[in-house]
């Protein structure tokens, strides 16, 4: 092979143009070992984004399949396509695949976590009877038929965790970490119902507490994010009319008097308006109170009356007085 134009040639090339030797690769001839046997973290100075598409690598393909089987932290299969670089170690390579992210992307406020026992047998975290997930060496299992929400099984070195978000009250119980058929550890989840009680700070409501008030619950979960929660009240202020204050009114005998009695709405809505005079028993409905013929026995004291009906039936009212002297001819 020419190695100038070997390593001229642009990876963008047909693979028939890349001129390459005959090689005959076999394994048999060979004693070919995994080049890794766990996860790791590789920096990013040292990881060729790139290079790893062109050329060609003597593979082992059971290697190859096993370490696409599925993600060490997640647990969902790998893709070749989702290749993000190559990692070099002499005249190995370690392609590096971009997990599929499902526990970064899960903002998990509540984690059952334990501590990971020094043990080759398969271990198991149950929330009662019902197994969550099963960890078997470097694999992890998790099980979304034993609970009816979403949850993620997770593993390190050192712990082993079931997590889950939006936590409710419903998902309070009893865990457990069980190594073989022993139990190793339990721990209990309670989760708590925050009461949010709404305080005015005026020892009588007045109808500018009228409104829409937010309760807002907030605290910090171990990871550090804050979780919330918000319920909202509408407070509708009930008040009785008003009525405006009235001049004396002195008509002359013999004409026409009308006597409005100008009513501001309450909460809810005025209802009903009537008029009464003091010593007599009769009523006179309307906001108008008219004397079509003034008489001198027409002076007196008369009373306009607004009310409203508030919505448990009780009532509001407002009550206004007004002075009639007739003057004579």
């Amino acid at each position: 092979m020419d190695r100038k134009q070997s390593s001229e040639t642009s990876c963008s090339a047909p693979i028939s143009d890349i001129p390459f030797p005959y090689v005959n690769h076999a394994y048999n001839l060979l004693d070919v070992q995994p080049v890794v046997s766990q996860q790791e973290e590789v920096q990013s100075e040292d990881v060729d984004e790139l290079g790893w598409r062109c050329g060609r690598r003597i593979v082992e393909l059971r290697v190859l399949a096993d370490g696409l089987k599925a993600c060490q932290l997640c647990c969902h299969p790998l893709h070749l396509i989702d290749c993000v670089g190559e990692k070099k170690f002499g005249l190995a390579h370690i392609l590096m695949v971009k997990y599929c992210q499902v526990i970064s992307e899960v903002k998990a406020d509540t984690c059952i976590t334990f501590t990971k026992p020094y043990s080759t047998e398969a271990m198991y975290i149950k929330r009662y009877s019902d197994s969550l997930c099963v960890f078997i060496k470097w694999e992890v299992f998790p099980n979304p038929n034993a609970w009816n929400r979403t949850f993620s099984c997770n593993r390190n070195s050192y712990e082993l965790s079931v997590c889950f978000s939006d936590t409710k009250r419903s998902d309070s119980g009893s865990f457990y970490l069980i190594v073989g058929n022993i139990q190793e550890n339990s721990t209990t989840l309670d989760v708590e119902l925050m009461s949010c009680p709404l305080m005015v700070s005026r020892s009588t409501n007045g109808r500018e507490d009228s409104g829409s008030y937010v309760c807002i619950a907030e605290n910090i979960y171990s990871s550090g994010n804050k979780g919330t929660a918000n319920a909202t009240i509408e407070i509708d202020v009930q008040y009785p009319p008003s009525i405006q204050a009235f001049d004396t009114q002195r008509p002359v005998e013999g004409t026409t008097l009308v006597i409005p009695c100008n009513v501001t709405d309450g909460n809810p809505a005025v209802t009903s308006i009537h008029w009464t005079r003091v010593g007599y028993s009769s009523n006179h409905y309307g906001a108008n109170y008219t004397l079509s013929t003034v008489q001198r026995s027409h002076s007196g004291t008369y009373i306009c009356h607004a009310r409203n009906t508030y919505y448990d039936n009780s009532r509001g009212e407002a009550n206004q007085s007004v002075t009639v002297n007739v003057e004579c001819k």
